[in-house]
């Protein structure tokens, strides 16, 4: 696996997973802004942490869309050691721009938050 920190730019990938009630979709994409992985998966955190296993040693970070029940998916995969930012949906400008540079400005202009410490309570069990 390749560590984080020696990483170069076109070793990196991006991830976004927009949640919806029963399902969530997954999206990894790399520099290129080439789609490696686009899956819907049950919000179920095995299947969502499996489908981003075989990316993880590259993955630059993982984007939630912060809606209505989000905590679990932002503490599974930081209890494992992803990188994990909230994406502020009602601050997200509609796309309006050719769907190539898309990607590229997407990721550098999301009103994306950093996320320090867990979403929901910790249990003491």
């Amino acid at each position: 696996m390749t560590s984080r920190f020696y990483l170069t730019e076109a070793d990196m990938k991006f991830c976004g997973i927009d949640l919806h009630l029963n399902n969530s979709v997954v999206v990894v994409s790399d520099t290129e802004d080439r789609i490696v992985l686009q899956r819907r998966l049950p919000n179920a955190l095995e299947a969502i942490l499996a489908a981003l296993a075989p990316h993880r040693g590259e993955l630059e970070g993982v984007v939630v869309e912060s809606t209505y029940n989000w905590c679990w998916l932002v503490d599974g995969p930081m209890d494992v050691g992803y990188q994990v930012h909230l994406a502020h949906v009602a601050a997200i400008k509609r796309y309006e721009g050719p769907a190539r540079s898309r990607w590229r400005r997407s990721r550098t202009s999301l009103p994306v938050t950093p996320v320090r410490g867990h979403a929901a309570p910790r249990s003491s069990e």
